[in-house]
Formats: C-alpha cells, structure tokens, sequence
C-alpha cells in the first residue's frame, strides 16, 4: 500500500514527541529539584557556625555551611589559584593549609583574593600568626583523587588538585575547603560562595519540548497525508467523494 511509509512516519513522529515530551519533563522536574537544592544551600550559610571537626567528618553535608575550628597554619606551604577573578579583576586565591587542633587531616582554608600584582607578596610574606582561629564557609572538594607521579614544588595552581596536593604537602589532606568571607590580613579581600546550578535545566527542557511539539505536528500532518492518499486510492476516479 501506497500509504503505509506515511503511517509508518507518523507513527516516528508520535513517538518522538512523546519521547521528548518526557524528556522536557524529566528537565523541569530537575530544575525544581536544583532550586529547592539551591534554597538549602543557601539557607545553610546564615546558619549558625558548625565545628570544623564536624565538617571533617561530613564534608558534604556541610556544604555551604559555615564553620568554625583552630589550628596552627602552614605558611610555607601557601598556595595560589591562578586567573582568578573577583569584582571583574583577575587575581589569585589565597590557599593555606591548617593543622587543626583535634587532630586529623590538613584543611586548605581560602584566605582570601589579592590582584596578580601583589600575588607574589603575600607568598613571601604570609603575615600569619602560628596558630589561628578561623570562620569561614565550607566547600566539599571532589570526591576522587588521581594517582600522580612526584613533580617539583608548586606555589602557582590552576585548579584545586587533591592528589597532587596532597603529595606535595606530605601529609593527608581533607576533601575540605573553607573559604574565609572576612580575611584577617587588609591585604585580601573575601568572598561568600553563591550556590549556582552548572546546568540551565530551563533552557534543556524548552528545547525538549519544543522538539516534542514539532514532532506532534509534524505526525499529525503526516497521518493526514496518508489518511488522504489512502482515501484518493480507494475511490474511483469518477466517485465525488474523491473529487473534493
């Protein structure tokens, strides 16, 4: 039959509409899952300090969560993200490691944001007191360390490197950052870490939908075609139910 590719496509369209439907769907659901995530986070950060040592423990259930801990620093140790920015000016993060009280693995705490121009002064002067109470805002590093060969010593970083890190300070490091919002050294300038999405789920989901809407349309005029051709092929040529 001469209509049967035309059912045949339509029934392609059909199902590619309902397919991308869902997937438009499994996007906003996504999406307001992300937000009420968002508002957790968020909400953790004005909460009361927690302890640090607790934050060890649980590193992503205090994410965004402010803590509180002592420790001796390890100046010599200090660290520079590098191509930073911050306030549109491109810099370095401060990172300096801490030996806390109770024992336990080394926390890089972030101390703060300084201008490129300056990034060199504050490795050779670190203006730290040997031990130090810090506050600041947790941020789980990820959760999997890549096995590397021994390199020279780095100050200069592009990203935070756990394993590299790790190797270059001797000794274990947590899957902990705290990020200092209020630096003690005049030097740096702190920052609150927002919470944000990496995914526009949104945008997916507009895209999803709208691919399901042209399909549905498309399938629908394609049925009809069919529908048509079927109809023209079973009628005579002099039936006027075909001449319509």
């Amino acid at each position: 039959m001469r209509s049967a590719p035309g059912i045949a496509l339509a029934l392609l369209l059909a199902l590619t509409a309902v397919a991308t439907a869902g997937l438009g769907r499994w996007q906003l659901r996504r999406m307001h899952e992300k937000d009420a995530w968002l508002t957790e986070m968020r909400a953790r950060t004005g909460a009361a300090a927690a302890p640090l040592a607790a934050a060890l423990a649980d590193p992503e259930g205090h994410a965004y969560r402010r803590v509180r801990g002592s420790g001796r620093w390890r100046a010599a140790d200090t660290l520079l993200l590098d191509n930073q920015s911050q306030d549109r000016t491109i810099g370095n993060r401060v990172l300096t490691p801490l030996e806390p009280d109770a024992g336990g693995p080394l926390v890089l705490v972030e101390r703060g944001f300084i201008t490129r121009s300056r990034a060199q002064e504050i490795v050779d002067d670190p203006r730290l007191p040997g031990h130090a109470t810090i506050e600041g805002v947790a941020l789980p590093l990820p959760g999997r360390t890549l096995d590397v060969e021994p390199g020279p010593h780095r100050v200069h970083w592009t990203r935070i490197h756990h394993g590299a890190m790790q190797q270059q300070l001797g000794a274990p490091l947590a899957r902990l950052l705290v990020v200092q919002q209020s630096p003690a050294d005049p030097r740096l300038a702190g920052r609150t870490p927002e919470p944000r999405s990496r995914v526009n789920h949104w945008h997916y989901a507009l895209t999803w939908l709208s691919i399901s809407a042209i399909a549905a349309i498309s399938a629908v005029l394609a049925a009809r075609r069919s529908w048509l051709a079927r109809r023209s092929a079973t009628s005579g040529p002099g039936d006027p139910q075909a001449a319509r």
